[in-house]
């Protein structure tokens, strides 16, 4: 979809773009925009990790496409911090994803052992 294709494309023009592009010029989007930018990546990207069902293709190539994104704005954060580097790891509310997505694929996978397995 678009997010994918978008997650593409920022990901080739940051091989091209270099820092003084990126931090005193702000191009192609403001140091502010990239910041929302993290946010809305991590809160699509990061569930994906955790589903109990398995991902589309679509879910596959957003999951790959996104992280790579993700990687290359975490590299710029390296080399001069735009955002603190708690804001790269998962909040509670990927947490709380990966907590429902656990216990729903441990439900399927597991039983009770005091219940009868009919044979």
């Amino acid at each position: 979809g678009l997010h994918t294709m978008f997650a593409m494309v920022y990901h080739y023009l940051l091989i091209t773009v270099d820092n003084t592009e990126f931090y005193e010029r702000q191009y192609p989007f403001t140091l502010a925009q990239v910041r929302v930018m993290v946010h809305e990546l991590k809160a699509l990207v990061y569930p994906l990790y955790w589903q109990s069902s398995p991902l589309s293709e679509a879910g596959k190539q957003l999951r790959a496409h996104g992280t790579r994104l993700l990687n290359r704005l975490f590299e710029r954060n390296c080399h001069k911090e735009f955002l603190p580097r708690q804001e790269w790891l998962a909040s509670d509310r990927h947490y709380n994803t990966l907590t429902s997505s656990l216990d729903a694929y441990l439900a399927t996978r597991l039983h009770d052992p005091n219940e009868e397995v009919s044979e």
